[in-house]
C-alpha cells in the first residue's frame, strides 16, 4: 500500500534559507552545496539582475528597480512586457553570440521577472567580467527606450 506525504513549504528568504540549511542534521547538510549562488548587480536603473554559474549554464534574473517597478501598472507593463524583452532578446544574441535553443528568456508571472538561461558557458574566464558587459549594453539599450 502506497503512502503519501504533504508537505507545506512556506516562503523563507534566500539568507534564512541557507542559515536553515547549515544549521540542519547532517543528514541533508549537503544540500547547501547545491544551492546556487546567485551575485547581484544593482547598478543600473533600468533592470536589477542576479546571475549565477548553474553547472555549465550561466543563468540570469532581471527584477525591476524604483525607476522602472515592475508593478503590474500600464506604463510597467509596456517596459516590463514590451519593450525589455525586445531588448534582452537584440543584445542578448549579440553578446552571447548564440539563439535559441542555447540562450532561453522567460517571463515569470509570480516573480515578475525575466529568467535568462545561457547554456555552455563554463568556458569563460571571468563570468563577472561577461555578465557586466552584458548588463551594461542592456542599460544602454534600455536607457534609450521612450515609454
Amino acid at each position: 500500500m502506497e503512502q503519501e506525504k504533504t508537505i507545506v513549504l512556506g516562503e523563507v528568504p534566500a539568507d534564512d534559507a541557507v542559515s536553515m540549511l547549515h544549521n540542519a542534521p547532517k543528514v541533508i547538510s549537503g544540500v547547501a552545496a547545491g544551492v546556487p549562488r546567485f551575485n547581484r548587480v544593482d547598478e543600473f536603473t533600468t533592470f536589477l539582475a542576479e546571475y549565477a554559474m548553474v553547472g555549465s549554464d550561466l543563468v540570469m534574473h532581471f527584477f525591476g528597480t524604483e525607476e522602472h517597478p515592475n508593478n503590474g501598472s500600464k506604463e510597467a507593463d509596456q517596459y516590463w512586457k514590451v519593450h525589455f524583452p525586445s531588448c534582452l532578446d537584440q543584445v542578448g544574441q549579440e553578446h552571447f553570440q548564440a539563439t535559441a535553443p542555447r540562450l532561453v528568456a522567460k517571463y515569470t508571472e509570480e516573480m515578475k521577472s525575466w529568467f535568462l538561461k545561457a547554456q555552455g558557458y563554463d568556458h569563460l574566464t571571468s563570468t563577472e567580467s561577461f555578465v557586466m558587459l552584458f548588463c551594461r549594453k542592456l542599460d544602454s539599450m534600455l536607457e534609450g527606450v521612450k515609454g
